[in-house]
């Protein structure tokens, strides 16, 4: 193991203060572990109002053995200037952003360090899901050659999954604000033309959860940003994994709609516009989407319980 890497734990947090103490302890502990704790430093840039979280990091900075690098934004600044602020904070050789409401495994923070230990000329570490087929490190030449090995299933969506070298880290993110998967523009760009490494299944229990900063309709609207995303993929990733990702997530826009309408999204003219955009040439997809849309929440309430009770 190369004990000159300096891994940075990056974590852009808001209103979540319970979630945030639970993963430091967690850090600290598996740092004291492993011996890690002059190896690591955890960043974290704070979203939330009043200062939610600056009495209980003060208190952790005194109790725990990790570097604790804390900012307080002045105001909600939103997820991706968070997520830009926060990897400027840190100084390490690979910056792993990390949820303030993540479960990861025992042995995390040992296995990543590993992997960053023994892959510096890497770009990305992308932890991979269960079913990934992923048990063993694999390296790839490109994220468009990692993505074929991994279909159908979107490499690096979720935040938590993303270790990026902070040599490579372009230094103007501001194009990417606002698209809410600022962490997948990052990945992509990486990934074009940088090998990326896939390692096994590191966390649990977050996969079917909405995101918390979702969960008042704008799931509809992440889900297009991401669709966008997708479709604007750079020239060095192949077309043909393309065409199957946007047409894969395409068949799932009813769906999305249907989630979304339980978080409060509404039926408004832009929401179609959308739709109709996203949809253009798909029929079908755009008829099913536009009936989503117009289904009353209460009546799609009561078709989830009806389903949830007969368990299908």
């Amino acid at each position: 193991m190369n004990f000159e890497t300096k891994l940075s734990i990056c974590i852009p947090t808001f209103n979540n203060s319970r979630g945030l103490d639970e993963i430091l302890l967690i850090l600290s502990k598996q740092a004291n572990d492993f011996g890690l704790m002059d190896r690591i430093e955890v960043c974290i840039s704070d979203n939330s109002q009043y200062g939610l979280n600056e009495r209980m990091i003060a208190y952790n900075k005194s109790n725990l053995d990790i570097v604790i690098n804390y900012s307080q934004n002045e105001s909600n600044i939103g997820y991706d200037r968070n997520v830009d602020r926060v990897l400027k904070m840190a100084t390490g050789d690979f910056c792993w952003l990390l949820s303030d409401n993540e479960n990861i495994s025992d042995d995390a923070l040992r296995n990543i360090y590993q992997v960053v230990s023994a892959y510096p000329q890497v770009g990305h570490i992308l932890i991979c899901q269960s079913d990934s087929r992923v048990d063993v490190s694999r390296r790839f030449e490109s994220l468009s050659a990692a993505m074929e090995f991994l279909w159908p299933w979107i490499p690096g969506g979720l935040i938590s999954r993303n270790i990026f070298a902070r040599n490579l880290l372009p230094k103007d993110l501001t194009k990417y604000y606002g698209n809410d998967w600022i962490h997948m523009s990052l990945a992509i760009e990486i990934g074009r033309t940088n090998p990326v490494v896939c390692i096994g299944e590191l966390l649990s229990g977050t996969e079917s959860e909405v995101c918390l900063w979702a969960k008042n309709g704008q799931t509809f609207r992440t889900y297009m940003n991401l669709l966008n995303i997708m479709r604007n993929l750079p020239h060095e990733y192949d077309q043909k994994i393309k065409s199957r990702i946007v047409g894969a997530m395409q068949k799932r826009v009813p769906r999305e709609i249907l989630s979304s309408k339980l978080y409060g999204l509404t039926n408004t003219l832009s929401v179609r516009q959308e739709i109709r955009k996203q949809l253009e040439r798909r029929s079908a997809l755009k008829f099913l989407s536009l009936v989503a849309l117009a289904t009353p929440a209460t009546l799609i309430k009561h078709a989830k319980k009806f389903k949830n009770y007969f368990g299908y």
